[in-house]
């Protein structure tokens, strides 16, 4: 499934247009290839979706800040959801984004900010991976799902 999500905000002179692609909604399977050793034993302990498998492009010409955060949780409260920026670029700006990866939980947190050059209008691209840690076998068999929610707000 491929989506964008376009949208944009202006205030006196800053303005902020933000592009939110992915080429697929990162799904995955656990079974016994995510063993981590014989028959019985537990899962491994985590599983990351491919580099850049979201993407998200910010045309702005004031500084601005990404949070990321996470809601409609329907799976045990012990599995945590891990982001980061596997990639990060921009032109006529400056970009700091977390190559480690944060938890992400219902409360927003700092993924990203951008400054632009002065007078400049900055295009900032930053690519995601996707974490989820703390697998067990004791977790049981369902479908479990959640949102993840990109802000940007003017800094």
């Amino acid at each position: 499934m491929t989506f964008l999500l376009i949208f944009g905000f202006q205030s006196a002179d800053a303005w902020v247009w933000v592009f939110i692609s992915a080429s697929a909604d990162w799904q995955t399977s656990i079974g016994s290839s995510q063993l981590s050793g014989f028959p019985g034993s537990d899962f491994v302990p985590q599983i990351e979706s491919p580099a850049n498998v979201s993407t998200i492009n910010l045309f702005s010409n004031s500084g601005w800040r990404l949070d990321v955060q996470r809601t409609g949780i329907s799976w045990p409260k012990d599995i945590g959801l891990k982001v980061r920026a596997s990639s990060s670029s921009a032109d006529n700006g400056w970009i700091t984004a977390s190559s480690d990866y944060i938890t992400v939980s219902e409360v927003p947190t700092e993924l990203a900010t951008g400054t632009p050059k002065r007078w400049r209008i900055m295009n900032a691209n930053i690519g995601l991976q996707y974490q989820i840690d703390q697998l067990s076998v004791d977790i049981g068999a369902a479908v479990y799902t959640t949102s993840v929610i990109f802000t940007v707000t003017e800094q």
